[in-house]
């Protein structure tokens, strides 16, 4: 709680697990707090998503089904001092769309090149 309010937290490669009926936020960074004793936490531990029974079977059947991904947006504080994560669910690419990515990463790598090259 206290790093987190620090600033001291990372969702950068985090995601949602659904294990058991739980929600479970995985890979997410929350730095030891600096001032905390021997007793201090893991920074990647598994930490679990608190969420109303309902919602975590409305969430772990789309993902079921669809095959879609839980993904953390964002966390934050909010007014009654709880600490909150926003979660969404996303549809990874398709194989063509990755290649279609690469494709277009490269012309415009190319193109910087140039425009690089033109101009000294």
């Amino acid at each position: 709680m206290k790093a987190l309010r620090a600033g001291l937290g990372q969702l950068q490669d985090a995601y949602v697990d659904a294990v058991g009926g739980e929600l479970w936020l995985k890979q997410a960074h929350i730095s030891p707090y600096e001032f905390g004793t021997y007793a201090n936490h893991e920074p990647l531990r598994a930490r679990k998503l608190l969420l109303h029974k309902a919602e975590i079977t409305k969430i772990t059947a789309k993902v079921v089904r669809k095959g879609l991904t839980i993904i953390p947006l964002a966390i934050y504080l909010n007014d009654k001092g709880m600490i909150k994560v926003k979660v969404a669910l996303a549809e990874g690419k398709a194989v063509g769309d990755k290649r279609e990515a690469l494709k277009q990463r490269e012309q415009k790598r190319e193109m910087d090149r140039i425009r690089k090259g033109a101009r000294e």
